[in-house]
């Protein structure tokens, strides 16, 4: 995660059942995260 100042680090670690853990679904996670990561560097300052 970015900051105005130094990048913070971030580690997140997902669980999904076997079942749901289609590529689609992992597409689909996985594009919320770094949106979500987006936001929160943005409202931290990252330019």
């Amino acid at each position: 995660m970015f900051t105005a100042g130094e990048s913070l680090p971030l580690a997140v670690a997902v669980a999904l059942p076997a079942r749901t853990a289609t590529g689609a679904e992992i597409d689909r996670v996985v594009g919320a995260l770094l949106s979500i990561t987006a936001t929160m560097s943005s409202e931290l300052g990252a330019r």
